[in-house]
C-alpha cells in the first residue's frame, strides 16, 4: 500500500504507518490467499473485481475472527494504463455473525417442528389407534352371527367415533 485512510488502522487497532509498502496479502494475513491473483487479474484486465469475501484474523483481539468484503480497482494514470490497484476493504463481521446466528436459528427451528410433528403422531398413533382400534372390533361384534346386543354396539360405536372425533 502506498496510501491507507486511517479507518483500516482504526479498526485493526495499527498505525497506519504499519500498513504502508505491504500488500494486500501481507496486511489481511489468510483471509487474502486468493488476494494477489485477483491483484494481478485487476492489473492485467484493467476490469474490478467486487465483493470477495473472506474471513480472516485482523483484530485488535488475539484469534477475533473478522469477515471483510474486498473490492479491487485499477487506478490508470494519463496515458489510461493501470499503474496501481486501489482496494477498499469493508469489515462485515457484524453481518456474518447475523447471518450464522439466523442459520443456527433456522436449523434450531427445523428441529423443534420435527419434534413436535413426532410428538404428534406418537399421540395420533396411541390414542386415535386405539380408539380405530375398539371401533373396530365393535363393528366387528355386530356382524357375528347371532348377536343380540346391535343396538348396543352400535350405540358403543357412535360414542367411539364421538370421541375420536374430538380428540381430533
Amino acid at each position: 500500500y502506498r496510501r491507507i485512510n486511517h479507518e483500516l488502522a482504526n479498526m485493526s487497532g495499527r498505525r497506519t504507518e504499519d500498513f504502508i509498502g505491504k500488500t494486500p496479502c501481507e496486511v489481511f494475513g489468510d483471509y487474502a490467499r486468493d488476494g494477489e491473483a485477483a491483484l494481478r487479474q485487476v492489473m492485467s484486465s484493467g476490469e474490478p473485481i467486487l465483493g470477495r469475501g473472506r474471513s480472516g484474523e485482523f483484530s485488535t483481539a488475539p484469534g477475533e475472527r473478522r469477515h471483510w468484503l474486498v473490492n479491487y480497482f485499477p487506478i490508470r494514470d494519463e496515458q489510461h494504463q493501470v499503474t496501481q490497484l486501489g482496494v477498499i476493504a469493508l469489515d462485515v463481521t457484524a453481518r456474518h455473525n447475523a447471518e450464522d446466528a439466523i442459520r443456527r436459528l433456522s436449523g434450531r427451528l427445523i428441529n423443534i417442528q420435527d419434534e413436535e410433528r413426532r410428538r404428534i403422531a406418537r399421540e395420533i398413533h396411541d390414542s386415535l389407534g386405539q380408539y380405530l382400534a375398539g371401533l373396530k372390533i365393535t363393528i366387528d361384534l355386530m356382524g357375528m352371527p347371532g348377536a343380540e346386543n346391535k343396538k348396543e354396539l352400535l350405540a358403543d360405536s357412535s360414542q367411539i367415533l364421538e370421541q375420536c372425533i374430538s380428540e381430533t
